[in-house]
């Protein structure tokens, strides 16, 4: 029974990406929560990093991109994007929860 879900799920790449960028974004191609979520923190002046799922799909092995996919969800127990993180602690999903967290963390700062 090798395999299992447990072999197919890479948290320590996702916990990688989270660490080492403030604000991560995972997103896909066609999805208009995506790009309003990406405008809105361009609008606000806010640099993030992000990881298209659809453009890991093409360009990586098919057990990467599983691993990634798989790790994402395991983390956050979410299956929707966009997936934000605005620190290790704080993770959430949806245009809203962006908009939300870019005025509490960053506009109220200013």
């Amino acid at each position: 029974m090798g395999n299992t879900v447990t072999n197919r799920v890479n948290v320590e790449a996702i916990t990688k990406q989270v660490d080492d960028n403030p604000v991560m974004m995972y997103t896909r191609e066609n999805c208009q929560f995506c790009t309003q979520a990406k405008q809105l923190l361009f609008e606000e002046n806010i640099k993030y990093k992000e990881c298209d799922l659809d453009l890991l799909k093409r360009e990586s092995k098919s057990a990467d991109y599983s691993g990634i996919v798989n790790g994402l969800v395991y983390k956050t127990s979410v299956t929707s994007v966009p997936q934000n993180s605005f620190d290790i602690l704080v993770r959430y999903s949806g245009f809203e929860f962006t908009l939300y967290l870019a005025r509490m963390l960053f506009c109220e700062q200013e």
